[in-house]
């Protein structure tokens, strides 16, 4: 019997990379319309969110915690940049900058 992998068709790169760029392009949309059930759709239910000087966030509960609290504090305007997309067999990684309007409560005094 051959094994799961085998009877999967290969892996083109570009696809992947397109694959990508629209899940991080919804999720950004997701994001900007409130859409949490839509945001978590781009994440496994084992992801890890490294918050910027927070501590990371793993799982779907934490998950959907972290954007429920971004926002509901009023984070919005989401962007999302890719520099670059590797990846081998089931194991892909994007890297890249994301941007996203903070709230008056959080702005530095000008």
């Amino acid at each position: 019997m051959p094994s799961p992998s085998a009877e999967r068709p290969p892996i083109q790169n570009e696809d992947v990379k397109a694959k990508i760029r629209r899940s991080m392009t919804q999720f950004a949309s997701a994001f900007n319309q409130g859409d949490v059930e839509t945001i978590l759709a781009s994440y496994a239910a084992d992801a890890v969110v490294l918050p910027p000087r927070s501590p990371a966030v793993q799982g779907l509960l934490g998950i959907r915690q972290l954007f429920e609290s971004l926002l509901a504090a009023g984070y919005c305007n989401s962007s999302v940049e890719l520099e670059r997309i590797e990846h081998s067999g089931d194991i892909a990684l994007a890297v890249g900058r994301y941007a996203c309007k903070f709230p008056p409560s959080l702005r530095p005094p000008t």
